[in-house]
């Protein structure tokens, strides 16, 4: 049963402000994950003109708790200055499963300090990107065929092949861009690279 003399004590008074802070902070903080969730799941039918930072941040930030729950530590090596035409919510897709490999192989391999590193880069025609884990890489008899359908680097119990044969399709045949994977220091290396602009069949034609 709750004591009202309680709410007579000063110290209990600033526990339960900190107390109401913190539920503040956090029902913020969901509001703001489900208004990205439903960008995210809402298909784009018109490229839209975004910053290539926020693309990746936002992706970041969907599965921020999983990666903290598994110990992962994110290192930002971008600054993109320039504005993208492009289907940013198919390409948080992409971002999203390519990190949820990453740690599931962290976790399969049982790896002690697992660092995602994002190294990006512009240039007049286009943006690029890596993202590079430290889970042990590729094996060598999957790599050339990794984004074929039904191939995958996880248990047949646990993939079914086609998180990467979908990425593959959404970057280049999508967002008109390249997609590639290779091993690079001791972990997998996925590389994007987009156009800053989309063209639709309407403006190819003209």
């Amino acid at each position: 049963m709750f004591d009202l003399k309680l709410m007579e004590e000063p110290d209990y008074c600033v526990e339960m402000k900190d107390s109401f802070n913190i539920i503040g902070e956090q029902v913020s903080y969901l509001m703001e994950t489900i208004n990205d969730f439903r960008s995210f799941l809402s298909p784009s039918t018109v490229p839209q003109e975004t910053s290539l930072n926020q693309i990746i941040d936002k992706s970041l930030k969907i599965i921020n708790k999983s990666l903290e729950i598994d110990g992962i530590k994110v290192i930002k090596n971008y600054n993109f200055n320039k504005i993208i035409r492009t289907f940013p919510n198919e390409i948080i897709q992409v971002l999203i499963n390519i990190f949820r490999n990453s740690m599931d192989t962290y976790k399969s391999n049982e790896i002690k300090d697992p660092v995602i590193t994002i190294n990006g880069k512009e240039t007049e025609s286009f943006m690029e990107f890596e993202i590079i884990d430290n889970a042990g890489g590729i094996k060598p008899s999957i790599i050339d065929r990794i984004f074929e359908q039904y191939a995958t680097t996880k248990s047949e119990k646990t993939a079914s092949g086609l998180g990467l044969y979908m990425s593959k399709i959404i970057i280049d045949k999508h967002c008109q861009g390249k997609l590639t994977a290779s091993n690079k220091n001791q972990g997998a290396c996925f590389t994007i690279k987009l156009p800053l602009t989309i063209k639709l069949d309407k403006e190819t034609s003209k």
